[in-house]
């Protein structure tokens, strides 16, 4: 191996290392459980169960995988990757009907997400850590699947 490629190979070692680094940096990566007691939507009703769980992905942005033990006792699970360009990446099996997400990173404790379908904004929400980095809350609102408007508050706990 040439002088050349061994420093190539270490280079892209120290970057890989430097990308996994950065992102076990980020407050939102983790496992993030529902607390159903501090949270509320209308119209409702709250689910028996959720949480978060967000993961870093190559090139940046976050996997988002959401399980949810339903109201009426139905198991759902949801997976995308958020990418913090801003621009609507196409998505499927959203509990929203969004065939489309756009997220944005505010700053290092907030992220955007807009949801869309057929090109139209159906809702946005906005999650926030704390300073603490023990809690995160997402607000929501828009238009359900069923057309019905929404407002929600999900306040979320780090395990």
């Amino acid at each position: 191996m040439s002088v050349r490629s061994k420093r190539m190979t270490l280079l892209l070692v120290m970057l890989g290392i430097t990308a996994v680094l950065l992102a076990a940096d980020d407050p939102f990566v983790g496992i993030w459980k529902l607390n159903i007691a501090k949270s509320h939507y209308n119209p409702g009703p709250l689910p028996k169960s959720s949480s978060n769980t967000y993961e870093p992905v190559p090139g940046g942005g976050l996997k988002l995988t959401v399980t949810t033990v339903t109201a009426d006792g139905k198991l759902s699970t949801i997976e995308r990757v958020e990418h913090y360009d801003g621009k609507p990446h196409p998505v499927q099996q959203e509990r929203s009907g969004a065939d489309a997400v756009a997220t944005k990173r505010i700053d290092r404790n907030t992220i955007e997400v807009v949801n869309y379908r057929n090109g139209k904004i159906l809702s946005s929400l906005t999650r926030r850590i704390s300073k603490d980095g023990k809690t995160m809350t997402s607000e929501a609102k828009g238009t359900s699947p069923q057309g019905q408007p929404f407002e929600e508050f999900r306040f979320f706990d780090k395990q």
